[in-house]
């Protein structure tokens, strides 16, 4: 089932751009919701049920790609994809000079230099390693 919906999602991105993606996704949890408010009978743990709900909808969140924008010769660009991929961390990368979406939603997002990261709510503008690894909640060894 997971297989299926990533594969939906996937077709949803490229079809009809991330926005449609993402409604795609608050509607999966909508669902989600009604399903469990439909099983609710008398006596179930409503607090219970209440705790799943978050736990799937704080999952589904934290699933998502970190967005790297950046640019071809941006040596921060290059050591911001090594680090995310020495620390096997999936990500999703856009020059921001070839793609002009990426280009519009860099800059919606708050972004002035590059590289800027973006995951769910939080960003971070250049990069340095001890930045990243706070950023990750990522100890240094």
């Amino acid at each position: 089932m997971k297989f299926k919906s990533m594969i939906l999602m996937a077709f949803l991105v490229l079809s009809h751009g991330l926005a449609s993606a993402r409604d795609h996704a608050d509607q999966t949890t909508k669902n989600t919701d009604q399903a469990f408010q439909k099983k609710v009978s008398k006596g179930t743990n409503i607090q219970s049920l209440q705790a799943k709900v978050m736990s799937i909808r704080v999952n589904s969140r934290q699933s998502k790609k970190p967005v790297l924008y950046s640019t071809s010769w941006c040596w921060y660009c290059n050591d911001a994809r090594d680090f995310l991929i020495e620390h096997d961390i999936e990500f999703d990368d856009f020059d921001v000079e070839k793609d002009k979406e990426a280009a519009a939603r860099y800059k919606k997002s708050g972004g002035e230099v590059v590289p800027f990261l973006v995951f769910g709510d939080k960003t971070i503008k250049g990069f340095t390693a001890t930045a990243y690894h706070q950023f990750f909640d990522i100890s240094v060894h």
